[in-house]
């Protein structure tokens, strides 16, 4: 578990408030096994790409249910989730909007979308060279904006993040 990041994680899933939870893009955040500890009723899933990872984190942390999978394909029903986050991980994607699509389609009407990006990332100093895009506040509200009410809350550690929030119409 990366603890590192943690005041970034608690902002994105501030105001869950049990029910059924969605990382997409975990990687080795600790915010799903913490809401187990928290909502002990609430049904905590966390998806990632990286099986290695995932089978490891099923085996130490056997009440989240880890599943290895694709963003641009989620093995969930529409409307399936209370909360769905995606930390980190639009920067990553060949197509941020269909992303978001697809996030936005698990989640119920009246639940909630969060996602964290780095703020006005320069690719003259990239943060990462994995990185292909870079958002701003307008960049994230016109992502999030088609599909409900939203809200940015910005974050500094070792960069700035925005943190977006979308409640589902």
């Amino acid at each position: 578990m990366h603890y590192v990041d943690w005041n970034r994680f608690v902002l994105m899933a501030k105001d869950f408030k049990g029910g059924k939870y969605l990382d997409v893009g975990c990687f080795n955040s600790p915010v799903p096994y913490e809401l187990t500890r928290d909502f002990p009723n609430s049904e905590i899933y966390a998806l990632d790409y990286c099986e290695p990872l995932i089978k490891e984190l099923q085996e130490r942390y056997p009440e989240v249910k880890y599943m290895v999978g694709d963003a641009n394909k989620l093995p969930f029903e529409d409307g399936e989730f209370d909360w769905v986050v995606a930390g980190e991980l639009l920067e990553h994607c060949e197509n941020p909007k269909e992303i978001i699509k697809e996030l936005i389609r698990v989640v119920n009407s009246g639940g909630t979308l969060a996602i964290s990006v780095p703020l006005n990332e320069t690719f003259e100093k990239p943060i990462s060279e994995e990185h292909l895009w870079s958002f701003n506040a307008e960049d994230v509200v016109l992502l999030l904006m088609p599909f409900g009410e939203v809200s940015l809350n910005f974050y500094t550690d070792t960069h700035q993040t925005i943190i977006g929030k979308c409640l589902k119409k």
